[in-house]
């Protein structure tokens, strides 16, 4: 019952972000912060998407510069269909999946067509769209570490700066080169579940470029 409390508050968020969004026709007001790429790593724990014995490929990184909270670490990874699907040539887009309670595993959704998370990322990539996923080191609506015990119970809008950061350089580092170079009607967006349901919905709110520049 709590998830699926989580899961409507967080939809109803996210409609109602984006009829603000469309009436006022302009972009949230907050910076993302800065987001480092470390060298590959293998991917940690379980719930990594893989394709056969292919799995996504994984990286190190750090968001930092979030006003009010602190720098936080996680692992992402992403795998291309080109090369590996029979039939596609061409990436149709990007879709990002942000998982749910505090996004420290990339893939726990046991709702879902036989296994959740790994069941839609399979789908997605054998329709010929490049998945993308991640894991933070700690939950990521903390704004500082160890967080403190309650009150204060810190500020989501605050810490959503860490997952708007992430979709920020996806959108300009693996999904702008399909647009700009293999497919100019590739798309990206996030499928997300609860906790991650509201990580997309803060960024659609608060989060954007600026004027004039491209954004997801």
């Amino acid at each position: 019952m709590l998830k699926k409390t989580l899961l409507t508050l967080a939809l109803t968020i996210l409609a109602v972000s984006t009829f603000t969004s469309r009436a006022h026709a302009q972009y949230g007001s907050l910076s993302v912060g800065t987001f480092t790429v470390a060298d590959p790593v293998p991917c940690p724990g379980s719930g990594w998407y893989h394709y056969g014995t292919q799995y996504v490929i994984c990286k190190g990184a750090t968001v930092s510069n979030c006003p009010n909270a602190d720098t936080l670490s996680l692992t992402f990874g992403y795998l291309d269909p080109v090369g590996l699907v029979s039939g596609v040539s061409v990436e149709k887009g990007v879709i990002v999946l942000l998982s749910e309670h505090g996004g420290t595993a990339p893939g726990d959704d046991p709702v879902g067509i036989t296994d959740g998370d790994f069941a839609f990322s399979d789908y997605y990539f054998k329709q010929g769209f490049e998945v993308v996923q991640l894991a933070w080191s700690s939950d990521w609506e903390y704004i500082h570490y160890p967080p403190p015990p309650p009150p204060p119970y810190g500020n989501i809008q605050y810490a959503s700066c860490r997952p708007a950061t992430f979709l920020n350089w996806v959108f300009n580092n693996i999904y702008a080169p399909i647009q700009q170079n293999n497919n100019s009607q590739a798309g990206m967006c996030a499928h997300a579940f609860s906790g991650g349901s509201a990580a997309a919905a803060y960024t659609m709110a608060y989060f954007g470029p600026p004027s004039g520049t491209s954004w997801w």
